[in-house]
């Protein structure tokens, strides 16, 4: 894995097919400097929902660009056991994190995190549920890579207190270019 700054969709790609090295994902997160002039052609908007833009996926990752209109959000879900990413390329993400209470039914918020462009975070089952909204008025895009395509999310409602399975995305189908 090189320790050059990762500038480009094209680099990203070799960088991620080559292996992931020594240094991991952690190490190729650390080294990415993507604009958001760079990504523009992967981007598609939803006013009714944030939408999953698939760039790459193989057996051994999947790199998805996201992009969130105001206020959209995602549910609380987990990786079903995968490791993932989140990288701001323009504007700002809140993450919110839960753990599944064993003494209660209902899931618990325990911390939220801030991610502007230019941040990542890595996120995992151990670490908890995850759910991220744009609370900006302005769009945001973002970056996710999961290591090991996630394929199965265990998504939680907070209206019915209740978890669910599903092999589908948890908002919709990828958009595809």
């Amino acid at each position: 894995m090189t320790t050059n700054k990762i500038t480009s969709i094209k680099s990203l790609l070799q960088e991620l097919e080559c292996g992931t090295g020594l240094d991991g994902y952690l190490g190729l997160m650390h080294n990415l400097r993507l604009s958001k002039e760079d990504v523009l052609p992967f981007c598609t908007w939803n006013n009714q929902h944030y939408t999953r833009n698939l760039i790459a996926k193989t057996s051994q990752f999947e790199l998805i660009v996201m992009c969130w209109e105001p206020g959209q959000s995602s549910p609380i879900h987990s990786y079903n056991n995968e490791q993932g990413w989140m990288y701001v390329i323009d504007g700002k993400l809140n993450i919110n994190h839960y753990f599944e209470s064993f003494g209660e039914a209902k899931m618990q918020y325990y911390k939220d995190v801030q991610l502007h462009k230019g941040a990542f975070l890595y996120v995992n089952d151990y670490l908890g549920f995850h759910s991220a909204i744009n609370a900006t008025q302005l769009r945001t895009i973002s970056l996710h890579l999961h290591a090991g395509p996630v394929e199965k999310w265990k998504v939680y409602d907070p209206k019915s207190d209740a978890y669910f399975i599903t092999n589908t995305r948890i908002d919709q189908d990828y958009q595809t270019k």
